[in-house]
């Protein structure tokens, strides 16, 4: 069964992004199949767009994992 890599709250710089790189797990999102098993999951980012306002966007974990140096993603993870 898939779980959560990240937990809420993480914050993270967003690589290869010019702008609002900084980003923050604000929820999760899984989505079940008809057994009842977890198939995908999705964090739900929250950042600073360019006039101050608050911007969401999904993720998936490969995305936030491949932000990440790997002494970050060992202190990150659950």
């Amino acid at each position: 069964m898939k779980k959560p890599r990240f937990k809420i709250g993480f914050t993270f710089n967003m690589r290869r992004v010019k702008h609002r790189p900084q980003r923050k797990i604000i929820d999760i999102y899984t989505t079940r199949n008809e057994a009842g098993e977890v198939v995908r999951i999705e964090y739900l980012l929250e950042s600073i767009g360019p006039l101050n306002q608050t911007m969401h966007e999904t993720a998936i974990d490969t995305t936030i994992a491949r932000s990440l140096t790997n002494e970050e993603l060992k202190k990150a993870t659950l």
